[in-house]
């Protein structure tokens, strides 16, 4: 792939290697697509060689729904060292100039040379296309089917939400069909009650008294007796078909896992692909139990953190693990003010409920430094952390630019922060 991809998406799970023969093809050989595909694809024959020109194919592949199936065994493109130049296309071709200059930024303070550096980008930066639309196909699904054969388990942990998992419990009973049981696995302060008889499925309760979600979510997994396990949060709002859009895609692609959309608020579905894999693991996710025997559990150590999903969905990866991402299979995710882990302290990964407190949180540096370099931290933290500071839905770019001078006026305060969640997250993997 385009190495100069990192500088978009660090923690890009396909950056890395995969240790399973029996992998998914995810970048196909454009030479070996049936014409279907050829025909969505624009060929770029623009780059300095045929193989580059390849690779773009590939990623227009990958991006437009793309997923190999048993029938259509159509070989993967070979690594490839792509001229500088042709990074820089990439770059400002899918991204457009202003990330094109924050790689070139980058790049020429990281020991890179900047006269060569430079070159490429000037020769680049007048001959490259404008930014792709991506075309939106048709749903190759066909949604009607029959009672699955599979036992499912929901399972989910909550802590201090008594409103929101009650409400998700009731939305449950509108896809009850589907569901065997469904496991709560509780760490509230107070003892929150649950109704056995309002549900249309066996409701199963475990109260834990240790803090954690990944704990939480392990403990659930282990007491699940179902083969196929959905992953969700407490805060989200399922959409009609939800399950059913979750199982029929498992089935369609024979996937391990398949990752629903998140989104946060209703969504214009036509503006996404339907299929395509999953470039995340989230909170709203359908997995084969089977895989947990073969990978192993979620890492508690990033208990009352952020990135356990993100490491395990690495591993999934790297497993050679089908994931596919469903459009349909979607949720609302509610954003609740309160409990979760908004009682530990954070919004998101890069964003603490208050100013002073670490950022990135160590358990990011502890997954960048555990699967991926330092290098990847740093280029991060530069993507993320400067736009943590203030966000504003109502008026995004004045947001923007307040969280920009927030982050360039205290910077002395927020490098120091930067450098005690460093060496916390090395305690983290000593």
């Amino acid at each position: 792939m385009f190495r100069f991809y990192k500088y978009i998406k660090p923690n890009w799970y396909f950056a890395t290697k995969v240790k399973s023969a029996a992998s998914p093809v995810y970048f196909p050989n454009y030479d070996e697509l049936p014409n279907y595909w050829k025909q969505q694809i624009v060929l770029d024959k623009n780059y300095s060689d045929s193989e580059s020109s390849l690779w773009d194919a590939a990623w227009q592949a990958f991006n437009l729904g793309f997923i190999s199936t048993d029938q259509q065994a159509i070989p993967a493109l070979s690594d490839h060292s792509h001229a500088l130049r042709d990074e820089y296309r990439f770059i400002l071709k899918y991204f457009g100039l202003k990330w094109g200059l924050f790689t070139l930024f980058f790049r020429s303070l990281s020991s890179k040379n900047p006269i060569i550096e430079w070159y490429s980008f000037w020769v680049t930066i007048f001959n490259y296309p404008r930014r792709l639309t991506w075309k939106i196909l048709p749903n190759r699904i066909d949604h009607h089917h029959k009672r699955r054969h599979h036992k499912l388990s929901v399972v989910m942990a909550t802590r201090d939400r008594p409103n929101h998992i009650n409400i998700l419990l009731k939305q449950l009973c509108n896809q009850a069909n589907y569901i065997d049981e469904v496991i709560v696995v509780d760490q509230s302060s107070k003892y929150n009650p649950y109704s056995q008889g309002q549900y249309d499925f066996k409701l199963r309760v475990l109260y834990q008294p240790k803090l954690g979600q990944w704990t939480a979510r392990n403990a659930g997994i282990r007491a699940a007796k179902g083969d196929w396990i959905l992953l969700c949060d407490d805060d989200i709002k399922p959409s009609a078909h939800w399950l059913q859009a979750h199982i029929q895609t498992m089935r369609q692609w024979n996937a391990d896992i398949s990752t629903g959309a998140l989104f946060n608020e209703s969504p214009d579905l036509s503006k996404y692909q339907p299929y395509k894999y999953s470039e995340q693991f989230c909170g709203n996710t359908l997995v084969k139990k089977s895989i947990f025997e073969k990978i192993g559990l979620f890492d508690t150590t990033f208990d009352l953190a952020r990135g356990g999903d993100a490491e395990f969905g690495l591993r999934a990866y790297q497993a050679g693990l089908k994931n596919i991402w469903s459009r349909d299979a979607y949720v609302i995710d509610l954003k609740a003010s309160q409990g979760g882990l908004r009682a530990a302290g954070n919004w998101s990964a890069y964003r603490p409920t208050s100013l002073l407190k670490l950022r990135p949180l160590p358990s990011i540096l502890y997954f960048y430094f555990s699967c991926f370099s330092l290098e990847r931290a740093v280029i991060t933290y530069f993507i993320h952390v400067p736009m943590s500071f203030f966000v504003s839905k109502k008026y995004p770019k004045i947001g923007k630019v307040t969280s920009l001078a927030i982050f360039f006026m205290g910077l002395p305060i927020w490098t120091c922060l930067a450098i005690i969640s460093f060496f916390k997250a090395k305690r983290m993997i000593q």
